[in-house]
């Protein structure tokens, strides 16, 4: 019996409960809150409400020893060097016939396939070199350049150039040294080859790297060899073992713009002074606006659409807070857009320290684009960067 009463209990209460919620809400009871427990929703801009901002650029360290394209080229005031070694491995014939001085070398070239293209020019301007000292693609930098050691005769010889592909010929008996290398490393060594840009170049070519995925793609050597007195042609074929590109490029000097540069580690700084902003708010929704002038831009087959930003801990030593995470702005072809709402809480609450934010190119490592921002004092305030807050204020 109780069960009986227990299982319509279960029944009725449930109706009576959707019968209750099924009548149209009023108004009964909301005043009954005071008014310093209201909930406040309001929106700001810095078009509206200017805040106090700054922007600059300055030049970082950046290595490109992990990037997955190396560059070659030059573009306007950008040159792009390339070094390159290939892991040799020689089959007993062609080890022995270099031991007796008997292996000619009938042709050679380097090939690859393009990943990236700055600039129209109908082929690359550049002189290739064998290299007489050792590098670390881990640490080799621009200034390695200068304690670089080669030979100074120019080996190349000519280049096939498609859409899609780069061959180079080089003097047949370039690679020598290096395959030798494997027979008498006391007397012989493989350092590779260097590839020096020339300026006033029309072209810069990107090919896959030793860290990319695409490695049949990547820089390939083939040497084609006779032994002395055999009427066989051996073609051998050597992939990649180190790369590495590094880039010269001046800063432009151009007023009121946040400049940033791929392949350089030139970024750019945006501040904006929070100290006036309403206190005791929850930042709904940040929204940052940054505008840029398409002509002034530099954009390669892979167009730089994304910005990346990170907080500084110290804006002067270009130091981050890596703790806060990392925010990202998406282009168009006016401007690059984001929420940057979790650094506008930080900065308002002061939970974290306000020096601002880093701003780079999300393919600084593996292009040459150039980018040039409206900065924080551009003398077109609607241009400037441009932040929309949507807040809400407890009272």
């Amino acid at each position: 019996m109780y069960k009986h009463r227990f299982i319509f209990l279960l029944t009725v209460i449930p109706l009576l409960f959707f019968a209750g919620c099924n009548d149209a809400p009023n108004s009964v009871g909301s005043n009954l809150l005071p008014p310093s427990d209201e909930i406040n929703l309001q929106t700001w801009n810095t078009v509206d409400n200017p805040l106090s901002e700054r922007s600059f650029t300055f030049k970082d360290t950046l290595s490109l020893s992990y990037s997955n394209t190396v560059l070659l080229g030059s573009y306007n005031q950008a040159k792009s060097y390339l070094l390159v070694k290939f892991l040799i491995s020689l089959p007993d014939s062609i080890k022995d016939a270099l031991s007796a001085d008997s292996l000619t070398f009938v042709e050679s070239w380097l090939s690859s396939n393009i990943k990236y293209k700055l600039g129209d020019g109908a082929s690359l301007d550049f002189t290739a070199h064998n290299i007489y000292s050792n590098w670390n693609a881990g640490k080799f930098t621009l200034d390695s350049l200068s304690a670089l050691e080669f030979d100074p005769q120019d080996v190349y010889l000519n280049q096939e150039l498609t859409d899609s592909t780069f061959k180079f010929h080089i003097q047949p008996d370039a690679p020598k040294e290096w395959l030798y290398s494997q027979v008498n490393p006391d007397s012989a060594h493989n350092y590779g080859i260097y590839l020096e840009p020339n300026a006033g170049g029309n072209l810069i070519l990107g090919f896959p790297a030793l860290t990319s995925a695409l490695s049949n793609g990547r820089l390939k050597l083939t040497c084609v060899t006779q032994i002395v007195g055999s009427s066989k042609l051996d073609t051998l074929g050597f992939y990649t073992s180190a790369d590495v590109h590094v880039i010269e490029r001046p800063i432009p000097t151009v007023a009121n713009r946040m400049i940033l540069q791929a392949g350089t580690g030139v970024r750019s700084g945006l501040y904006f002074d929070f100290s006036s902003f309403p206190k005791s708010t929850i930042i709904n929704k940040a929204t940052l606006k940054i505008y840029y002038d398409i002509t002034e831009a530099e954009f390669g087959t892979n167009k730089s659409d994304t910005l990346i930003l990170n907080m500084f801990a110290d804006s002067s030593a270009h130091t981050l807070l890596g703790s806060m995470g990392t925010e990202y702005l998406f282009g168009d072809s006016t401007k690059f857009s984001g929420e940057l709402t979790t650094f506008v809480q930080k900065w308002v609450d002061s939970s974290a320290v306000n020096q601002g934010m880093q701003l780079k190119l999300s393919d600084e490592e593996t292009t040459a684009n150039q980018l040039l921002l409206f900065g924080a004092d551009y003398p077109d305030s609607t241009k400037r960067p441009q932040l929309e807050i949507l807040y809400t204020k407890m009272r």
